[in-house]
């Protein structure tokens, strides 16, 4: 590789999934600007950036991202992507019942069927 070319290479993380738009991997020039952006797929929501060398050039839980000057050294930047939250809840509710919902977590919703009412009747 020529002096002052550099490797920069990009991957995706998580448990969801999305695409890492910019920047793409490839060699550039050292002082080059690197810009990062990343788009999370439906079901899914964007975590972090993280652009590592031998130290961090930017860590950041921008979707759009930031920038950094490409080092004289290999970078990779690692774009993160979580699971989304499940849609919203929408039931109708009679007047005057207050209505306390708790989200446990994705795990807790395997075999969930409905939700029920602990005050009916009352």
């Amino acid at each position: 590789m020529p002096a002052g070319l550099f490797n920069l290479s990009v991957m995706t993380a998580g448990t969801g999934s999305g695409v890492a738009t910019s920047p793409s991997g490839g060699t550039y020039t050292s002082g080059t600007t690197i810009s990062t952006n990343a788009i999370a797929d439906p079901g899914s929501t964007f975590g972090s950036w993280s652009c590592v060398g031998t130290t961090s050039y930017l860590s950041t839980s921008n979707a759009t991202g930031g920038s950094f000057s490409m080092p004289s050294e290999n970078v990779t930047c690692t774009a993160t992507f979580n699971l989304g939250a499940p849609p919203p809840v929408s039931a109708p509710v009679d007047s005057g019942l207050a209505l306390s919902l708790t989200f446990l977590g994705i795990a807790a919703m395997v075999g969930f069927k409905k939700w029920r009412n602990r005050n009916a009747g009352h």
